[in-house]
């Protein structure tokens, strides 16, 4: 049987994208914890087909929903709850994370969060137009992730290490987001309009300016990505670069010109 995931087809876990297994083995766990015994990719394919093994506690729920919070109860216009992410234990320090998101509930169609007040924040895939990230790796080889999101409306929300698994929670967000922001820029970019990401503007026959320096195509030699910098590296070894945190949606950038981030 394939694996239906985020609204797609594959035949094998090892055919996910990198980016996307990890949310899909996370929530895995979740369903077998929730529903013990169930056919988990049948689950995932069609929820409605497990219908009669959904728990009695955690109050009404949209069908083939996971359990949710009770603050999240009257949720509604998002579809199914697909994953729960809690407040990370280990970065409960006193004076710390006072403003910082205390939960997240996926959901099909966006994500509803609070931190700690009464108040849900609804956000929709549709809604969201930026997400920077910044990625570092501590001396032990620890990652710190911090990820910010924007609105159209300009509001902003920023998802960290305060939540337990962000760099798992942040995947399924990306995937949805980007998949509703790449087509009207690929789009931009194939009629030769220029397309910016925030310190580094693309074009598709002018090549790219980064920082400000203008560098034509047949004039670079590399351009790599990795937690702290996007460079890029002309055939006379001159060398351009920012910083990969200070690059709204860097995934699009990077798979718009062909590139692999090395830390995504």
């Amino acid at each position: 049987m394939s694996i239906h995931f985020m609204g797609k087809d594959y035949a094998s876990m090892e055919d996910m994208p990198p980016q996307i297994r990890p949310a899909y083995e996370n929530l895995r766990a979740t369903v077998a914890k929730k529903y013990p015994g169930v056919d988990i990719d049948q689950f995932l394919k069609d929820p409605s087909s497990v219908d009669k093994l959904t728990p009695a506690w955690g109050g009404e729920r949209a069908q083939g929903s996971v359990p949710v919070p009770l603050e999240f109860d009257n949720v509604t216009g998002l579809g199914p709850a697909t994953a729960v992410f809690g407040r990370n234990s280990a970065m409960l320090l006193p004076g710390l994370g006072a403003q910082k998101v205390k939960e997240l509930v996926l959901y099909r169609d966006g994500f509803a969060c609070h931190s700690g007040a009464k108040e849900i924040n609804i956000w929709r895939w549709d809604e969201v137009v930026v997400i920077l990230s910044d990625v570092k790796s501590t001396p032990r080889g620890h990652g710190l992730y911090k990820y910010t999101l924007t609105k159209r409306s300009g509001e902003k929300l920023i998802l960290d290490d305060a939540l337990e698994n962000v760099y798992e929670l942040i995947q399924p967000i990306k995937h949805n987001v980007f998949a509703l922001l790449l087509p009207p820029l690929t789009q931009q970019y194939d009629y030769g309009q220029a397309v910016t990401f925030g310190p580094v503007t693309i074009h598709r026959q002018n090549g790219i300016q980064i920082d400000g320096k203008p560098c034509a195509w047949n004039d670079i030699l590399n351009i790599k990505v990795d937690h702290y910098d996007f460079t890029v590296t002309l055939r006379d070894s001159k060398r351009h670069e920012v910083h990969a945190s200070t690059i709204p949606n860097i995934e699009l950038l990077c798979q718009m010109i062909g590139v692999k981030p090395d830390y995504i």
